[in-house]
């Protein structure tokens, strides 16, 4: 069953957006100036992402706390790991034994934010999902 804990309350970092207007939380990023606006363009793109990626690839994705075996639906997710709308679930992918991330049956171990940093294209969407971006009469 799916618990009510999010990875909000686990500590993550996460922003939120399925319509025109995005948050995204700093409060769990590195204030250290190395890394620190890569991550945070990195969350503000993907949470834009909910609001104008239409695509059908989209899979939904779950937060898995390992340890206690509660999860966290986490919404439509591209499964392509070097785009900006792939799930992050924490800054350094944890390890397997402490959480990870599902698609369907399959385990994803590879949620670190500055993990996607480094290897995200460098227009930031795959092209599936840039393919199905969708700006409706909401973005006038």
């Amino acid at each position: 069953a799916t618990a009510r804990v999010s990875p909000q309350a686990e500590g993550l970092p996460q922003g939120g957006g399925q319509s025109v207007v995005c948050s995204v939380s700093t409060a769990r990023m590195e204030k250290s100036r190395k890394g620190y606006f890569k991550r945070l363009c990195s969350i503000a793109i993907h949470e834009v992402g909910h609001s104008v990626v239409r695509g059908r690839h989209l899979r939904n994705a779950y937060y898995v706390n390992a340890r206690s075996g509660n999860k966290f639906f986490m919404g439509p997710h591209c499964p392509d790991s070097r785009c900006a709308l792939y799930p992050t679930i924490d800054m350094a992918a944890p390890l397997p034994e402490e959480s990870f991330m599902r698609f369907g049956r399959e385990k994803r171990f590879d949620g670190g934010l500055d993990d996607l940093v480094k290897r995200r294209y460098d227009e930031w969407y795959c092209k599936k999902c840039e393919d199905s971006v969708v700006l409706d009469d909401r973005y006038k």
